[in-house]
């Protein structure tokens, strides 16, 4: 099994929502569906519960965590403590997948081939509608 940690806070007035709302679609429409997704929220106080809240009882967040923390890593740290997957793999709140076999591929080349953790390439699309950027691997 994946756990997957989104680390989200104010998703609504920080203007991610429609992204977030992909990201679920996007995890929802992978062939592999052998994941947990937890949701460690910084403690919104702008509505984003309400969405996270409504996810939660559709089945499409297993866990949500809604407390405030100090930064993006302890909200991760937090998320680790609690996920039960063989493996982990970090979502951000603005992210999804553009492949719909991005996990069985994945979970094909650390069963298969051993190696110790799968990324894949990222199109940085810009919020203001600016030029997209592509991301080769780990390339930064």
């Amino acid at each position: 099994m994946i756990s997957v940690i989104t680390p989200t806070k104010n998703i609504l007035s920080e203007g991610r929502e429609v992204f977030f709302r992909k990201m679920i679609e996007s995890l929802s429409e992978q062939t592999c569906q052998d994941f947990e997704h937890i949701v460690m929220d910084g403690g919104s106080t702008d509505g984003s519960i309400a969405i996270l809240e409504d996810y939660v009882h559709q089945g499409k967040i297993t866990t949500l965590v809604s407390k405030p923390d100090n930064n993006l890593h302890e909200a991760l740290n937090r998320g680790l403590k609690i996920a039960k997957g063989e493996y982990i793999h970090v979502m951000n709140s603005d992210n999804y997948f553009a492949r719909h076999d991005f996990f069985e591929m994945s979970l094909l080349a650390l069963e298969k081939y051993g190696v110790d953790y799968t990324h894949g390439d990222r199109d940085i699309i810009r919020r203001d509608g600016g030029p997209t950027t592509i991301k080769r691997g780990d390339e930064r």
